[in-house]
């Protein structure tokens, strides 16, 4: 933050939800800077990036004549320890990645090379550098430019790279310079073990300036995104794209019916056809004709929103139904092969029905963990594009005998 004499302070900010935020009343002290060969004016824009038990900041400083690239350690932001800077060279936008790439410390940056009407120097590439100690680092490959009369002609690395098996997903700013400079996010993917190689980058931006706080002000229409949260990684580091964490032996959610027929190829499995499901969900030829899948009373077979506290839960936790399975009615909606046709059943084949040939939305079956609904019946039926992802989408997959 910056006071009213333009001293730029770093306040430490805890929130339990990532929304709601409690400030400290004093600035973070920094120590280790006396030996420092410079002045420094102003310490800002910092990316914090937990490695192990440590949490390393990289922020810009503003010295006479150019901006340097700090590097800063603590363990709980009551302090921040000097490290050293990562060059000599204008620099800014530096961001560490939260592991080592082939043995070595990695990180982003954006080297100060284009003056602007302003008289500021700024940077339209980011650079991927590496680093055996922390201390001194070597610039190694440039990973992307801006692109032209886009909305990011200018660019700069944002928070921490966030692991997926599909890549390192990076939420970037852009600058569009109109009649003014305006400030935008958007996102890349890069190659695991080499990411200054770009895997796909977004068209358009995902975030831009629209609220008043963000239009208005010293320096107006700025979205400049430095942090963000993930739930949870697992050992390996990659992120855990459901919206629970703790909960390995819940049902998966958060998945697009693409998603999940790419993983059933996978392995050699498919999803059910809504015929299959319902005929499972009813028991099979041990059906005893209940409401519910297992039962009459919906709390003892599934979790709902009398039962789930308003999250998925660890599967086989309930009674099961006659054949054994758990979980078919709430937990998470399930999808099926078919395509949605409100009409379908009544002309369809009597045996084994395989739905329309193609319709707008996909099948899903069995309710969810906050549904309020009759939809936990083993007749109800729901549809939603394919395309969608939620935290009570999910699915079960079967195995066709040969």
């Amino acid at each position: 933050m910056e006071d009213r004499g333009r001293e730029t302070l770093t306040v430490k900010a805890t929130s339990d939800d990532g929304v709601h935020f409690s400030i400290d009343d004093e600035p973070i002290r920094f120590t280790g800077m006396d030996n420092l060969d410079e002045t420094v004016f102003h310490i800002y824009d910092p990316r914090i990036t937990k490695i192990e038990n440590t949490y390393f900041v990289m922020a810009a400083m503003d010295v006479v004549g150019k901006c340097l690239l700090g590097l800063f350690k603590t363990e709980d932001f009551s302090s921040l320890e000097f490290l050293g800077t990562t060059g000599e060279e204008d620099n800014r936008n530096g961001v560490l990645f939260p592991e080592k790439i082939n043995g070595k410390y990695a990180s982003f940056d954006r080297p100060n090379k284009s003056l602007v009407e302003s008289g500021v120097t700024t940077g339209n590439a980011i650079w991927y550098s590496e680093s055996d100690d922390l201390k001194k680092w070597e610039s190694k490959e440039m990973a992307m430019e801006g692109r032209l009369h886009h909305w990011d002609e200018y660019i700069g690395a944002g928070p921490p790279p966030i692991k997926t098996h599909k890549g390192w997903l990076m939420v970037y700013h852009g600058i569009a310079m109109h009649y003014q400079p305006i400030y935008q996010a958007g996102v890349v993917l890069l190659d695991l073990d080499e990411p200054w190689k770009v895997i796909s980058r977004g068209r358009y931006n995902v975030l831009e300036p629209r609220e008043m706080w963000e239009m208005v002000g010293q320096v107006p229409n700025v979205v400049f995104p430095t942090g963000l949260i993930v739930n949870s990684v697992d050992d390996s580091g990659f992120t855990n794209p459901s919206s629970f964490s703790g909960w390995d032996a819940c049902p998966v959610e958060q998945v697009t019916w693409h998603d999940a027929n790419t993983y059933a190829k996978k392995v050699g499995k498919r999803f059910p056809t809504e015929a299959e499901w319902e005929y499972a969900a009813r028991g099979g030829n041990k059906s005893k004709g209940y409401k519910y899948s297992g039962g009459n009373d919906l709390n003892a077979v599934g979790w709902t929103r009398n039962n789930s506290g308003s999250k998925t839960h660890p599967v086989a936790q309930n009674k099961p139904n006659e054949l054994g399975l758990f979980d078919m009615s709430g937990n998470v909606w399930e999808w099926c092969s078919d395509w949605y046709d409100e009409g379908y059943y009544s002309g369809s084949p009597q045996s084994d029905p395989q739905g329309p040939n193609s319709r707008d939305y996909r099948v899903l079956r069995g309710g969810y963990w906050n549904d309020g609904g009759g939809d936990y019946r083993v007749a109800g039926r729901y549809r939603l594009y394919p395309a969608f992802r939620y935290n009570y989408y999910g699915f079960r997959l079967v195995l066709s005998q040969d």
